[in-house]
């Protein structure tokens, strides 16, 4: 389980190979959960989280690290382990991402296996190329 200490030391740790890639990764999930926060916010209240506090950009397109993850669509799928607790999210997250126009879409479970091995796969070899 990533946690923050693990998050943590994946930004510290500059030398690993695989840095770049759990770095990608952890901001392309945290950007889903930050729109996904505020899309919940405008569509139950109507609030525009905009323009009530200053919101900083946090497009994904900004970072280096996040155009490995961006074709998988880890940034439009949330994962839902508990089918009884999270039943509506859907009633929430759809639609199309405001970033590239992906259709938002409720996984139940999660595919990130496939997508973090092969990234994980093509780093190994980049690395080891060097």
């Amino acid at each position: 389980m990533w946690g923050p200490r693990q998050q943590n030391a994946a930004v510290r740790d500059g030398n690993r190979p695989l840095r770049p890639h759990h770095v990608g990764y952890l901001l392309v999930r945290g950007g889903l959960h930050v729109y996904a926060y505020a899309l919940a916010l405008k569509r139950l209240t109507g609030v525009d989280a905009k323009k009530i506090m200053p919101v900083p950009t946090l497009s994904n397109t900004t970072f280096p690290e996040t155009p490995a993850f961006m074709p998988h669509d880890l940034h439009c799928e949330p994962y839902i382990f508990s089918p009884d607790v999270y039943m509506k999210t859907g009633l929430i997250w759809n639609g199309k991402h405001p970033e590239d126009g992906s259709e938002l879409v409720v996984i139940q479970g999660a595919k990130i296996r496939s997508a973090l091995s092969r990234t994980r796969r093509r780093a190994r070899r980049q690395f080891a190329r060097r």
